[in-house]
C-alpha cells in the first residue's frame, strides 16, 4: 500500500500527537457511584465537587454522560484484554455483483488506563489488532482506535481536552472491522468514539464506506456552573477524514480516488437548567463548517438551535429528547451555460461552460432521542436516533443523516451473556457532486442486525459466538461508473467465534 508524502506526513503526525496526548493528559468518566444526590448535588461552598456532579448528573448538553457502572471505583488501574476469533465472512469486500465467503482471523487487544488526579484525572482507552482475509486474495488489515480524555477540574466546573483517532478498513458503523457490534461487545473491548450515534455532530462516525481511512475528532469544552442548578457549557471541536487507500470493489472498480475526503469545524454554546431533582432542560446553539479538500464538491456552514430535555434516575434511567431548526447554508461550483445555472458540479472550466460559485440555503431540522435503562438487575437496553448534519462518509459532499441504534444485554445465570444489536443509517446528499464511489446516487441507507452469546471461563477467560447481517444499498444511480457490472446494494454475514482473556486490572496506585 503506497501513500503520498503529504497523507503520510499526515498519518505521522496524528498518531504522534495522540500518543504524546496519552501520555501527558488526564481524563475521569468512571467515579465511584453514589445512591445520594441523583439528581445532582450543586457546588460545595469550598472544596471540590464537580466529580458527583459529572459522574452523576452532568449538564444535558455536554458530552459526558451519566455513570451506570462503578467500573472499577475511585482508583487508578491498567486493564488489558486480548481477544482471538476466527470467522466466516461472505462480503468482506461489499462486492455488489457476487458473494464470496472468506474465512477470517481476527487478533485483537485493548488497553484501558484510568489514571486519578485530584485535579486532572485521565481516561485512555486503546483497542488494535489485525484483520487477516484468508484465501488467494487475502489480505492482513491494520486496526487501530485510541480515545483519550484529559480534565482540569476547579470548584464549580471543568475543561476537558478530548481526542479520538482511529484507523480502520471500513466505516465505524456496525463495527465491522471488528467482527461486528455484538462481536465487539462479547468480547468485552473498549472503543470509545467508536460507531455510535450518540455524538451527533461531535462524532465522526462513517457509515458503509469501504477502504483504509484515518478518522480523528479533537474536542475542547469547558463547564461552569452559574448557580447549584444552571450551568454553561462551551465546545469547540475540529475532525477529519481522509481515505488513504480503496481495495479493487465495485465501490472502487478502477485506479482512483473514489472518496471524498472531509474536514469539519464545529462550535456549540449551551445554557443547562436543574428543574427538578431528576430533570434538566438545556438551550442550545451550534455552528458547523464542511470542506471536501481536493475535490470540486464545493463546502457548507449550518446554524442551528436545540431545545433539549433530560430526565436522569442515578444508575438506572438516562433519557433524553431534543430538537430544533436548522438553517444550511451551500457553496458550491456548478457549471454556467449563458448564466443559467444548470445544477451540475463543476467539471469544465473552459470552452462555453464556465465554473461559478453559487450559494443557496434551506431550513430544516435536528432532532435526538437517547434512552439508556437499567430494567433489572440482569437486563439493560440502549436506545438512540439522531438526524444530524455529517460529512458524507466519503460518498457525498455533506449529507442529511438519520440514524438509530438498539442494545440489549441480558444475563443468563452467573456464566452466560446475550447480546442484541441493531442499527440503520440513511445518508442523503446535500451538495451536487458525489465521488466515484457513489455514482450517481442522491442517497443510501446502511443497515445490520446481529447478537452475541459469551460464556465465562473461570476467572479470566471467556468464549463468545455472534452473527451480524449487513445490507447496503444506492437509491437509483449508485455505483453507475463506465463498464462497471454491479448492482445498487449488497448483503453481507458474519459468523464468528472467540476466546477473550482478561487478567485481573493493574492498579496504579
Amino acid at each position: 500500500m503506497s501513500h503520498n508524502p503529504a497523507m503520510k506526513k499526515l498519518v505521522t503526525q496524528s498518531v504522534l500527537s495522540l500518543l504524546l496526548l496519552a501520555l501527558c493528559v488526564p481524563k475521569t468518566w468512571a467515579q465511584a457511584p453514589s445512591d445520594q444526590n441523583a439528581g445532582g448535588a450543586p457546588p460545595a461552598a469550598s472544596g471540590l465537587d464537580t466529580t458527583t456532579q459529572m459522574s452523576e448528573n452532568p449538564p444535558l448538553s455536554g458530552l459526558d454522560q451519566p455513570s451506570f457502572e462503578p467500573g472499577f471505583g475511585t482508583r487508578s488501574y491498567l486493564a488489558p484484554e486480548v481477544e482471538l476469533s476466527e470467522s466466516l465472512d461472505s462480503n468482506n469486500l461489499a462486492d455488489f455483483s457476487k458473494s464470496n465467503y472468506t474465512e477470517s482471523t481476527r487478533a485483537l487487544g485493548s488497553l484501558e488506563l484510568q489514571k486519578l488526579w485530584k485535579l486532572h484525572p485521565l481516561d485512555v482507552d486503546y483497542v488494535g489488532g489485525v484483520d487477516w482475509y484468508n484465501g488467494a486474495n487475502g489480505r492482513v488489515y491494520q486496526v487501530h482506535s485510541l480515545a483519550a480524555t484529559q480534565r482540569f477540574l476547579w470548584r464549580t466546573g471543568q475543561l476537558a481536552v478530548r481526542d479520538s483517532f482511529s484507523y480502520l478498513p471500513e466505516g465505524a458503523f456496525g463495527f465491522g472491522s471488528f467482527g461486528g457490534a455484538a462481536a465487539f461487545g462479547a468480547g468485552g473491548l473498549g472503543g470509545q468514539g467508536l460507531g455510535g450515534v450518540s455524538g451527533g455532530i461531535f462524532s465522526n462516525t462513517s457509515y458503509g464506506a469501504i477502504g483504509n481511512q484515518v478518522s480523528n475528532m479533537a474536542v475542547v469544552d469547558a463547564t461552569q456552573y452559574l448557580s447549584p442548578r444552571s450551568s454553561v457549557v462551551i465546545t469547540g471541536g475540529y475532525a477529519l477524514t481522509d481515505f488513504l487507500s480503496t481495495p479493487k470493489t465495485s465501490f472502487c472498480p478502477v485506479s482512483a480516488n473514489c472518496y471524498f475526503n472531509s474536514q469539519e469545524s464545529i462550535g456549540q454554546v449551551a445554557y443547562n437548567r436543574q428543574i427538578t431533582r431528576n430533570d434538566q432542560i438545556a438551550f442550545v446553539y451550534a455552528y458547523e463548517q464542511l470542506h471536501f479538500p481536493g475535490t470540486s464538491a464545493g463546502s457548507l456552514n449550518v446554524n442551528l438551535g436545540q431545545l433539549e430535555y433530560g430526565h436522569r434516575i442515578s444508575g438506572k434511567l438516562d433519557f433524553r429528547v431534543g430538537g430544533g431548526p436548522e438553517w444550511v447554508h451551500l457553496s458550491q461550483p456548478e457549471e454556467q451555460f449563458q448564466n443559467i445555472p444548470t445544477g451540475l458540479p463543476c467539471l469544465n472550466t473552459g470552452g462555453p461552460l464556465t465554473c461559478v460559485q453559487v450559494q443557496h440555503g434551506f431550513l430544516t431540522g435536528s432532532a435526538q432521542v437517547s434512552l439508556r435503562y437499567r430494567v433489572s438487575e440482569r437486563t439493560s437496553l440502549s436506545l438512540a436516533y439522531l438526524r444530524y448534519v455529517g460529512s458524507g462518509s466519503g460518498f457525498f459532499g455533506g449529507a442529511k443523516t438519520d440514524t438509530g441504534r438498539l442494545s440489549i444485554n441480558h444475563a443468563l445465570g452467573r456464566h452466560w451473556n446475550l447480546l442484541l444489536d441493531t442499527g440503520y443509517a440513511h445518508n442523503s446528499a446535500l451538495l451536487g457532486a458525489t465521488s466515484p464511489a457513489a455514482g450517481a446516487a442522491t442517497s443510501y441507507s446502511d443497515w445490520y442486525f446481529g447478537g452475541a452469546a459469551h460464556r465465562k471461563l473461570g476467572r479470566h477467560f471467556a468464549f463468545f459466538g455472534s452473527y451480524q447481517y449487513n445490507a447496503f444499498a444506492f437509491s437509483s444511480g449508485g455505483c453507475s461508473i463506465t463498464g462497471t457490472n454491479c448492482g445498487a446494494s449488497y448483503g453481507r454475514n458474519i459468523l464468528l467465534i472467540g476466546l477473550n482473556w482478561m487478567p485481573q486490572p493493574i492498579r496504579l496506585d
